[in-house]
């Protein structure tokens, strides 16, 4: 099993049947990923519709919206609709493709913080890694319900989706 499948596994364990943004070439394995788990990829013209949609997605029926967007550009757009559900307190998942570890602190296009761009907006904000991904998965859908609920960001690695997945999917 891939990381990108574990993350596909407790979405749809929890609920998750939709996610909507604009996919990238480093997402692509998620994205096929979620179709072999029966999450369906919703396809938005453009970042901030993506956030938008998972904000009500996910303040209608109580399930977090879940949300994907590129580097850089890709990332302040979204940040509209998490910025919505923060302040809507919606249950929200918000994914973005980030720069892989060598690439973090290099000078290099579409290359900014995703951490510091989500920390005000977010109830927490994560960079995924191959030690952290189950613990960062469980705390994720359980923060985004947990009292107030509200949008979490996680980081995705450019090179992360493919890597093996150690720990097994938790069911509930």
């Amino acid at each position: 099993m891939t990381i990108a499948e574990y993350i596909a596994s407790q979405l749809f364990e929890h609920g998750v049947r939709f996610v909507f943004g604009i996919p990238g070439g480093p997402s692509i394995p998620l994205l096929e990923a979620f179709r072999a788990a029966g999450i369906e990829f919703i396809l938005t013209s453009n970042e901030a519709s993506a956030g938008i949609m998972a904000d009500v997605s996910g303040r209608i029926t109580g399930i977090p919206g879940v949300c994907h967007s590129t580097f850089g550009p890709g990332a302040t757009n979204i940040a509209t609709g998490v910025g919505g559900a923060f302040l809507d307190r919606s249950p929200v998942i918000v994914f973005t493709s980030e720069m892989d570890d060598n690439m973090i602190n290099r000078i290099a296009q579409m290359n900014i913080d995703h951490q510091k761009l989500f920390e005000p907006i977010t109830k927490a904000t994560y960079r995924l890694s191959t030690s952290n991904y189950a613990y960062v998965m469980e705390s994720a859908l359980g923060l985004c319900r947990d009292g107030y609920p509200g949008p979490v960001h996680i980081g995705l690695p450019s090179d992360i989706c493919e890597k093996e997945a150690h720990a097994m999917p938790v069911t509930g």
